[in-house]
This record gives structure tokens, sequence and C-alpha cells, in this order.
């Protein structure tokens, strides 16, 4: 009772409602924290995949920009000064100061390095049996040229993997400095070429019958041979020379073609 009046408090029921955990406060935080994450790390994949992309574009446009001034190098330095030593040539055959025999030698190499340069830039050609056989070719004709007997083997199949055009063009070049310091050093009679391709690996061997070791015995010889190594251990190879006996010197040459070059 209060103020005169009388009041009754009836029997009350409440009820407390629990929201699903899912609806809290707590989980829908949880969510968009969650959800601001990922969408975070989609962001950084998204602008990592663009970034790789663009590095392996920049790389491609680098090897493209290198082999272009390659090119030009082998244009100017090598064709260039054939070509300026063929027109020389020319000059003293039309004044009946030379013979016609060197100028026809002369433009003989020069097409010989026209057809290395077009090698070199054919797409076609990046598989490891047409390296093979060029290798082959170009020993041979120049065993033969110096008056030297030439066998070789190559155990090469068709379905070999590819090769890139760096790596048959460096592997020519240290195959053909290889051969001119035999030609010039070794005083051998004979020269055997063998390529061999075993489970993603290049075996090329060069043997000949003249003096042991005729690299390293003057600083041009060991010059050409440091030059040499250096080549095959830009390509991840590596290369040794081997006394054969009773006579003669075997050059080794062993690349991964399944493994990176060194930059």
């Amino acid at each position: 009772r209060r103020g005169g009046e009388a009041w009754t408090v009836r029997n009350a029921l409440v009820v407390l409602s629990t929201p699903p955990w899912y609806q809290t406060f707590w989980a829908r935080s949880t969510f968009v924290l969650l959800g601001a994450m990922l969408l975070i790390g989609l962001g950084v994949l998204f602008q990592r995949i663009k970034q790789g992309s663009e590095l392996r574009r920049l790389s491609t446009l680098q090897r493209l920009s290198e082999e272009r001034r390659r090119i030009a190098a082998d244009v100017h330095d090598d064709l260039g000064a054939d070509l300026s030593h063929l027109l020389g040539q020319a000059r003293m055959v039309q004044a009946g100061n030379a013979g016609i025999e060197q100028l026809t030698e002369g433009i003989g190499r020069s097409m010989d390095k026209i057809d290395d340069i077009i090698w070199s830039l054919d797409p076609e050609r990046d598989t490891v049996r047409s390296t093979a056989d060029f290798i082959e070719t170009w020993t041979r004709n120049y065993a033969h040229a110096h008056g030297l007997d030439f066998r070789s083997g190559i155990k090469v199949s068709a379905h070999e993997p590819t090769i890139r055009a760096d790596q048959r063009r460096e592997l020519a070049l240290v195959m053909k400095e290889a051969m001119r310091n035999v030609v010039k050093h070794a005083k051998a009679r004979s020269i055997h070429l063998s390529v061999i391709m075993e489970t993603g690996r290049m075996k090329l061997v060069l043997q000949d019958d003249g003096e042991v070791s005729p690299i390293g015995r003057t600083s041009e010889r060991r010059s050409g041979s440091a030059n040499m190594a250096r080549r095959v251990e830009r390509l991840g190879g590596r290369s040794y020379f081997e006394p054969v006996a009773p006579r003669g010197t075997r050059f080794i040459v062993e690349l991964d073609l399944e493994g990176r070059p060194k930059e």
C-alpha cells in the first residue's frame, strides 16, 4: 500500500534470449577481420604474380637485347673483318698483285661464318641432335682441311630435350677452340669426336693422338683453356683434360641440360 492505494504484483515470467554464436559481436568482428585479411592476401598474391610476370618479361627483353648485341658484335668483329680483308684481296687481284686462290678461300671462310650465324639464330636448331650434327660437321671439315683423320660417334636420339640458342652456340665455340688447339699444338694425326646424351646430361669428348696435354705449355694455351672452361662454367657444366695412353689427350665437356646456367 502506498499513498492510500493498494496494488498487486503478479507473478511474471522473464525469458532471456541468447543469439547464435555467429551473430555475436565477437564473431562478426572476427569475420570482418578474416575477410579483410583475405582481401589483403589476395591483393598481395595478385601483385606478386604481376611483378613476377613483369620480371619474366624484362628478363626476356634483356636476353633478346643481349642476343642482338651478340649478333651485332659477331657481324662487326668477325664477319666484317673478313669482308674487309676480302675487299683488300679483290683489289690486289684486280691490280694483278695476288692470286685468285686466296680470294676464293677468303670467300669460303666468310660463307662458313654466315652459316654459323644463321644456325645460331634458327629456333628450329634448338635441339641436342642439331647441335651434335653441327659440331661433328665442323670438326670433320676442319680436321680434313688440316690433313687429320677423323672419326666420330654420336649417341643422341631425335627425342632428346631442347637446348637453348646460347647453350648450343657456347658449346660450338668451345669445341672449335679445342679443335684449333689440337691442330696448332698437339702434332696429332687423327681426331675422334664423341657426343653422348644420357638422362639429361650431354657429354662431348674430343680425343687426339698427339702430344700429351697440348694445353697449358704456353701462356697462349693456358688462356685458351681458361676461356673454354669459363664458357662451360657459365652454362653450368664442367670441362677437363685427360691423358690418353700411349699418346694423346682427351678433352671432355659435361653439361646438365636440365639445370640452369649461371648468370
